[in-house]
C-alpha cells in the first residue's frame, strides 16, 4: 500500500508539470522553468503594450471599400481572417506596421488599398501578487514599470519589501525570473524595469 501511494504521488506530480501547473516562484532561482507547448504555434509573444496580441479586438476600416469594414478579435494563433487576402498574422506587430502591411497586401485587390487599423480593446495584462495591498490583474493598455504596477495595486503592505520583488516572464518557451530591488527606484535613482504582457510581479 505504501509503495502504491508513492507511485500515485509521482504520477500526479508528473501530471501537474505536463499540464503547466502552478509555478513556484522560489524554485525559479536558476532563472528558467520549461513550459508546455501552448496555443501559439507561430511562437509570437507580445513584448510591449504597443504591440497587438491574441485576444485584442481591432477595428478595420476600408476607405475605398466600406462594405469590408469590420471588427475582429485576434485569434490564439495571432491571426485574423480578412476579405480577399485571407489569414494574416497580426499578433506581435505594431498597429502602424500592421496597417502598412495590409495596405500593401490590398494593392492588387482594391483601387484604394488603404486600411485603417484601430485597437478597440486589448487583452494584454500583467499580474501582481504577494505582499501588496490589492493583488490583481492589470490591463497593460500603456507602458508600465514594475514599480507602477505595484503602486497601482495599492503599494507594498506591511509584510512586503521593495528589496524582494520578482518578475516572472515567459521568454522563448520558458519562465524566466528577474529579481528586483526597488529601493533605488523609490528614491528615483534606478532605471525603470518595463513590464511585458503577461508578466507576473511577485512581492515577498
Amino acid at each position: 500500500m505504501k509503495y502504491q501511494l508513492v507511485s500515485i504521488a509521482i504520477v500526479f506530480s508528473v501530471f501537474l508539470v505536463s499540464c503547466g501547473g502552478p509555478v513556484n516562484y522560489d524554485n525559479l532561482a536558476s532563472s528558467e522553468v520549461s513550459l508546455p507547448r501552448g496555443a501559439n504555434p507561430d511562437g509570437i509573444e507580445r513584448k510591449s503594450s504597443s504591440q497587438l496580441g491574441a485576444g485584442d479586438l481591432i477595428q478595420l476600416t476600408y476607405p475605398g471599400a466600406p462594405e469590408y469594414d469590420q471588427k475582429q478579435k485576434i485569434r490564439l494563433n495571432n491571426r485574423v481572417s480578412l476579405p480577399l487576402v485571407g489569414d494574416v498574422v497580426a499578433g506581435g506587430k505594431e498597429v502602424k506596421l500592421f496597417q502598412q502591411e495590409l495596405t500593401k497586401r490590398y494593392a492588387k485587390h482594391l483601387q484604394n488599398p488603404n486600411v485603417v487599423v484601430t485597437l478597440e480593446s486589448t487583452a494584454a495584462a500583467v499580474y501582481v501578487s504577494g505582499y501588496v495591498e490589492k493583488p490583481q490583474k492589470i490591463a497593460l493598455d500603456r507602458p508600465m514599470t514594475a514599480l507602477e504596477a505595484i503602486m497601482e495595486s495599492g503599494g507594498f503592505n506591511k509584510f512586503g519589501s521593495p528589496k524582494r520583488v520578482s518578475v516572472v516572464r515567459k521568454e522563448n518557451g520558458t519562465y524566466r525570473k528577474y529579481n528586483l530591488n526597488l529601493d533605488a527606484a523609490l528614491q528615483g535613482t534606478a532605471k525603470p524595469f518595463q513590464l511585458h504582457s503577461n508578466d507576473m510581479v511577485y512581492v515577498r
